[in-house]
C-alpha cells in the first residue's frame, strides 16, 4: 500500500469517527431516523384532516393532530367514523393547522439547525 493512499485512509478514518463521535455516539439504541415531511406538513397548514399510519411524527400527536391508523388497517372503519364526526375534524385540523405554524414555517426549522450547527464547537 502507498504512503498516500495510507495517509488519505487514516484521514478519512478520523473524519469519520468525529462525526460518529459528534452525532451518534451518545445516541440510545434503537433511535429512529425519520423525519416529518411535507407530506405531512403541507395538508396540516391547509387545515387537510390527516390520517397517518401508526408511527412516529415528532410533534404530531394521533387524536390530537391526526387520526391514527393502524398498519394492519385493522381500525380503518373507526377511522372512517371519525370522518365523519364533524367537531372531531375541526378540533384536529385546527390543532394540526396551530402546531405547524409554531413549529413548522422555515423560519423555525432554519433557526432549529443553526442552534443544531452552533453546538458542535
Amino acid at each position: 500500500m502507498n504512503q498516500k493512499k495510507l495517509s488519505k485512509d487514516i484521514t478519512k478514518f478520523h473524519y469519520n469517527n468525529k462525526i460518529y463521535n459528534n452525532f451518534f455516539k451518545n445516541l440510545k439504541k434503537g433511535t429512529k431516523f425519520r423525519c416529518l415531511t411535507g407530506k405531512t406538513i403541507e395538508p396540516a397548514a391547509c387545515k387537510t384532516p390527516l390520517i397517518l399510519v401508526e408511527g412516529d411524527y415528532d410533534l404530531f400527536q394521533k387524536d390530537i393532530h391526526f387520526i391514527n391508523l393502524k398498519k394492519d388497517y385493522s381500525n380503518i372503519e373507526e377511522c372512517m367514523e371519525k370522518l365523519n364526526d364533524l367537531r372531531f375534524i375541526d378540533f384536529i385540523t385546527e390543532n394540526s393547522y396551530k402546531l405547524v405554524k409554531e413549529n413548522y414555517l422555515y423560519n423555525h426549522l432554519i433557526n432549529k439547525l443553526y442552534n443544531i450547527i452552533s453546538k458542535i464547537n
